[in-house]
C-alpha cells in the first residue's frame, strides 16, 4: 500500500490534465501581466504626447514674444551701427546685428522642429556640459543682457538620458528667463550634480536678478504671469518638455534676492 501510495505520489505532478491546467494558469497570469505592461506604456505615451502638444501650443505665443524682443535689439543695434565712431566699432556692430538676424531665424525654426521631434520623443544619452554650453553660447541669449555674464560650472562625466532638441530647448528657456531678470547686468551660475542615489542629475540655474514672489512662482508654471522676466510661458514650455522626457523643474526666489530653477533628469549612460 505505502509503495503504492508513493508511485501515486510521484506521478500525479506529470498528469497531462493537471499540467495543462497549470499551464493555462501560468499563461494566463503572464497574458494579464504583459497586458498591464502595455497599457501602462500606452498611457505614458499618451501623456508625453499631451505634454509636447501642450508645450507646442505656449510655444507659439512665446515665439511672437521672442520676435518682439529681437526686434528691439536690432533696432537698438542699427542706432549704435549709425553713430560708431570708427570703421572697427561699426563692424563689430554690424557683426552683431547679423548674428541676431541668424538668431531671428533660428527662433522661427525652432518651433517647427520641435513639432516634428514631439512625434516620437526619442532619448538618448548626451553629455550635459555639452548641452549647456551650446545653449549659453547663443547670441539672442546674449543680447537679452549683455552686461550679464553666463558661468557654467558642470562636471564633464554627467550624462543624462534625454532628447536633445527638447532639453535644448527646455534649457534655453530657463537661461532666457535668467538673462532677461538681469538687465543691468549680474551672474547666472549654472551647477550640475548627481543625486545621492547617482539615479538622477540636477542642473540649478541660480540668477542675481529681480527675483520672483511665491505667487509669481506658481503663476509662472500654470503660463500665467507677466513680470520682468518675461510673459512666465518659457517657465511652462519648459515644465512641459522636461515632464514628457521624465524630468521634472522646481523654483526657488523671493523679490531682490534671484531666482533658482532646479531641473532634474535622468541619467544616461554614454
Amino acid at each position: 500500500f505505502d509503495a503504492a501510495r508513493r508511485q501515486s505520489h510521484l506521478a500525479s505532478p506529470h498528469d497531462p490534465d493537471q499540467l495543462e491546467e497549470w499551464g493555462k494558469k501560468i499563461g494566463s497570469v503572464y497574458q494579464r501581466q504583459k497586458e498591464l505592461e502595455q497599457k501602462a506604456e500606452a498611457e505614458a505615451q499618451a501623456e508625453k504626447g499631451r505634454l509636447a502638444m501642450q508645450a507646442m501650443g505656449a510655444m507659439v505665443f512665446q515665439t511672437a514674444h521672442r520676435l518682439m524682443n529681437l526686434t528691439q535689439s536690432i533696432r537698438s543695434l542699427s542706432i549704435h551701427i549709425e553713430g560708431a565712431g570708427s570703421d572697427g566699432e561699426r563692424e563689430t556692430r554690424l557683426s552683431e546685428l547679423f548674428k541676431l538676424i541668424d538668431s531671428s531665424s533660428d527662433v522661427i525654426k525652432r518651433p517647427m522642429e520641435i513639432a516634428r521631434q514631439m512625434k516620437e520623443i526619442n532619448p538618448r544619452p548626451h553629455k550635459l556640459h555639452s548641452l549647456i554650453d551650446e545653449v549659453r553660447s547663443e547670441a539672442d541669449i546674449r543680447s537679452l543682457s549683455p552686461r550679464a555674464r553666463i558661468e557654467a560650472r558642470i562636471p564633464q562625466d554627467i550624462v543624462v538620458l534625454v532628447d536633445r532638441d527638447l532639453i535644448l530647448e527646455a534649457f534655453r528657456n530657463v537661461v532666457h528667463n535668467a538673462m532677461k531678470a538681469m538687465p543691468d547686468g549680474g551672474a547666472l551660475t549654472i551647477s550640475g550634480a548627481l543625486s545621492d542615489d547617482a539615479r538622477e542629475a540636477r542642473i540649478t540655474f541660480a540668477d542675481t536678478g529681480v527675483g520672483m514672489s511665491a505667487e509669481q512662482i506658481r503663476a509662472a508654471k500654470s503660463g500665467f504671469v507677466t513680470t520682468q522676466r518675461g510673459t512666465g510661458l518659457g517657465v511652462l514650455v519648459s515644465l512641459l518638455l522636461l515632464r514628457a522626457q521624465n524630468g521634472n523643474l522646481d523654483i526657488e526666489g523671493a523679490p531682490g534676492k534671484g531666482t533658482t530653477v532646479t531641473i532634474t533628469l535622468p541619467v544616461g549612460i554614454q
